[in-house]
């Protein structure tokens, strides 16, 4: 079988987005942001409702990093809700994926003045699971679980 995408018609996104960072000194910074974004309305009667995604409304995210002499680290939250996704497969591979809230986290540290750095990077520290053990963002994406990964950089 073959597929193709078309451009079915024109929409209008509407939505608002807001976002802030700020660097608290030298070494500490933070950052939050949200939008909202409304359903895409057709603009014309010829586009097919059925194949239109529908966004995630809610999408929020916030975090701090910190990057000393010795020590770096990172924590941020990120909270999205349900969205409804479409596929060229057909309307049997449409469907939603649920909300979800997931949290990330570094620490590292930085060796010979900072030309050697090790980190501990987490992704989805708490586990936590809108489907099937674990995170997923879209209904053809795959599951992030608890992942922690060990980093080695040097700069030359």
């Amino acid at each position: 079988a073959e597929f193709t995408y078309l451009n079915l018609g024109k929409l209008r996104n509407t939505g608002v987005e807001a976002s802030i960072d700020h660097s608290f000194n030298r070494w500490l910074s933070g950052f939050a942001n949200y939008s909202w974004q409304d359903d895409p309305k057709a603009k014309d009667s010829n586009t097919p409702a059925a194949e239109i995604s529908l966004p995630r409304h809610h999408p929020f995210n916030a975090g701090v990093n910190v990057n000393q002499r010795r020590f770096l680290g990172s924590a941020s939250v990120n909270y999205v809700s349900k969205a409804f996704w479409t596929d060229v497969l057909g309307a049997s591979f449409n469907g939603y994926t649920d909300s979800f809230t997931m949290v990330n986290a570094t620490v590292g540290w930085k060796w010979l003045d900072g030309k050697l750095t090790t980190a501990l990077k987490g992704t989805n520290i708490f586990n936590a699971d809108n489907f099937e053990g674990g995170i997923q963002q879209h209904n053809f994406g795959d599951i992030i679980t608890r992942t922690v990964v060990a980093e080695l950089r040097y700069r030359f």
